[in-house]
């Protein structure tokens, strides 16, 4: 995205008032960047370390070519401007959501949803795009949010969506869509829904003939409300129903003045509204000392899991429903 801005700005694509936006935003960028992952006492680059990691199949060869092409491109982009890092403010964009679009019609509609809260700095983005068949929490349909909820960036595991187990296949609401559909609720809210005529598996194949989902997701400020509907096609057997939480953090040391996270002063934010499936919280899962718990940003300390482990029955064209309310405590440091 950077490199597609500066061949942008460089090339005289973008209109001049336009400009200062997206300038902030590569200042904005290449800032968090060097904070982040650029040690401040030798400079190396630090992109995984006790704290936060990289996907089994990273390599840090392609990761550090990439960033030095990057910061190459913007250091030769910079150096035509005047006052690269004192240009003009972009306006702060206010609280709402938005859904973008990638691709629609058939059976795979694909896009992205974001939402911001400009009191609370809260900001998540939902995507329902090709898992390219990884089984990896990073394309799972659930709001991703740095610090707030967060999946580790190594495995697989439902975070925020459910996870149904049907003939040794585990199937999620997440990678494609149809019927994609967004407005505003009677209390001002913002509501986001889309359609599985068919059901598909963590790894992204659509399997036809066993079931139809729904899903609906509301927005307003940093409450957040999640409800998916189950349709069986013909009675089958449901082997296990499983919905996890991650309760994560910021990089203890990299951590910048003005990014929200969990204020564990705020009691529990979860709640469960129906559960047509009978599921039951487990023991909270410390998982804080697990390497293979990190996140891009920080660490994932506790584990939090809803689970029927029962095997039950359920009935052709009889709705099974699941949703649960949202509402983290956040704090900005």
């Amino acid at each position: 995205t950077c490199t597609t801005i500066i061949a942008a700005l460089s090339d005289a694509w973008i209109e001049p008032a336009q400009q200062p936006i997206y300038i902030d935003l590569l200042n904005r960028h290449f800032r968090n960047f060097f904070f982040q992952y650029v040690d401040q006492e030798d400079g190396s680059l630090r992109l995984s370390d006790n704290e936060r990691g990289l996907p089994e199949n990273a390599s840090m060869a392609r990761v550090n070519f990439a960033v030095a092409h990057q910061l190459s491109l913007w250091c030769h982009y910079a150096g035509t401007l005047k006052e690269p890092f004192q240009c003009q403010k972009a306006q702060q964009l206010p609280s709402g959501s938005r859904f973008f679009s990638f691709s629609s019609g058939g059976k795979r509609e694909q896009g992205l949803l974001v939402h911001r809260d400009e009191e609370s700095g809260l900001a998540m983005q939902l995507p329902l795009v090709d898992g390219n068949s990884t089984e990896s929490c990073a394309f799972l349909a659930y709001p991703h949010c740095s610090g707030i909820f967060e999946a580790p960036v190594q495995g697989y595991w439902p975070i925020l969506v459910p996870e149904l187990q049907i003939d040794g296949k585990l199937f999620t609401p997440s990678f494609y869509g149809k019927a994609i559909g967004a407005g505003i609720g009677s209390n001002r809210e913002f509501q986001w829904h889309y359609e599985q005529p068919d059901l598909i598996d963590i790894e992204g194949h659509i399997h036809t003939g066993i079931a139809s989902c729904k899903v609906q997701w509301n927005f307003q400020k940093t409450n957040v409300h999640a409800e998916f509907t189950y349709i069986p096609k013909k009675s089958l057997q449901l082997e296990r129903f499983r919905y996890v939480v991650a309760i994560a953090m910021p990089h203890s040391q990299t951590m910048q003045d003005g990014i929200p996270q969990l204020d564990s002063a705020g009691g529990p934010w979860i709640k469960i509204l129906q559960d047509d499936f009978l599921g039951d919280w487990q023991q909270p899962q410390d998982v804080s000392a697990d390497q293979a718990m990190r996140t891009h940003s920080g660490k994932i300390h506790y584990l939090l899991a809803y689970i029927r482990m029962q095997p039950v029955s359920l009935q052709s064209g009889r709705n099974y429903r699941f949703s649960v309310a949202l509402t983290p405590n956040v704090k900005v440091f």
